[in-house]
């Protein structure tokens, strides 16, 4: 199994729109970020480390962690 973690982003496109109309305002995720890792308690350690640095974030809102299966990809990771 492979483990990370993305780094979530919300923006906001206002496409040149006025504040009332903001209904037609649309919002998407940036993904700034994504690291990987062979192990989960080394992916734990990063998003503790992710959270100190970064105040603001939070686990599930600005940081999703995920898990691969083994057979997934050909992507090889090395220490």
């Amino acid at each position: 199994m492979i483990y990370g973690y993305a780094i979530l982003k919300k923006k906001r496109e206002t496409y040149g729109l006025p504040y009332y109309c903001s209904d037609e305002w649309g919002d998407y995720f940036e993904v700034p970020k994504v690291r990987l890792f062979s192990n989960k308690v080394e992916r734990d350690n990063a998003i503790e480390i992710e959270k100190k640095n970064n105040p603001g974030y939070y686990v599930g809102e600005n940081i999703l962690p995920f898990t691969t299966k083994s057979n997934q990809g050909k992507l090889r990771i090395i220490t």
